[in-house]
């Protein structure tokens, strides 16, 4: 059959290869640890992140790496913004609850994230602006605090305004909102709703800071470890599905 149809064969070959290749480098993207400058950090040039995983191996790493001292995942993405009846699309951050706190970001006005708004079931629809947003959206009115916001059309509360000197990535202008939380902005997406548990839903970005003494390829290494760990378990797999939507044990 492949012989017969040569074109259907090259498109498989060539998807099979792309597919193989990025779960084979998906994880081993670090290049030295993918050192990612971002201002307004203290001892910015320990900061690492990593791309292309799921939130439950998220969970795993945070929990078991000795080579960072912190971990957060991050899922960039954008979202309308209704302000003074002006909806517009936005640069999008959703974050773990430790987010701010682990990078050691002040706040400009009210506070950032809670560790405990990361709760599957008990989403807190929080929203911190950048401060770039709160200038240009919200004219820099400090009663912004505690406000209401439209998202997407879904109700959030504004809690705090990131210092002047951070713009996170980069300097576009942002919002942050807790990752449990994007249910809430699209109850629609089985993707969001599963996010925080499915081992097989990519992806999220990791934001860490290298422990004392740990040189980026150190935590490379231990980190590639641990990945391949979690994945030889097969309780964090995901199951094959079958054409009757049944899954094989």
């Amino acid at each position: 059959t492949l012989r017969r149809q040569p074109g259907f064969t090259l498109l498989s070959v060539v998807v099979l290869g792309v597919a193989i290749g990025l779960n084979t480098s998906l994880f081993t993207v670090f290049a030295g640890l993918a050192l990612r400058p971002m201002a307004g950090l203290t001892d910015a040039d320990r900061v690492v992140t990593v791309s292309g995983m799921s939130y439950p191996e998220f969970r795993y790493l945070a929990t078991e790496s000795k080579m960072l001292t912190s971990l957060s995942a991050t899922r960039t993405s954008s979202v309308s913004l209704e302000a003074a009846g002006d909806v517009r699309s936005t640069t999008m951050y959703a974050v773990s609850g430790n987010y701010f706190s682990m990078l050691g970001v002040r706040m400009e006005h009210g506070r950032g994230f809670r560790a405990d708004e990361d709760r599957e079931g008990a989403p807190h629809a929080d929203v911190v602006l950048s401060y770039r947003l709160w200038q240009t959206r919200f004219d820099a009115n400090p009663a912004i605090v505690g406000a209401p916001v439209r998202l997407n059309d879904a109700a959030y509360t504004v809690v705090g305004v990131a210092a002047r000197d951070f713009t996170g990535p980069d300097a576009s202008m942002a919002l942050w909102v807790p990752i449990a939380s994007l249910p809430v902005l699209r109850p629609h997406d089985p993707g969001e709703r599963d996010l925080l548990t499915t081992a097989s839903d990519c992806c999220v970005d990791v934001v860490g800071r290298l422990a004392a003494g740990v040189s980026p390829s150190q935590a490379e290494a231990d980190l590639q470890v641990l990945s391949d760990r979690f994945r030889a378990d097969t309780s964090q797999l995901p199951r094959p599905i079958t054409g009757d939507g049944t899954q094989f044990l």
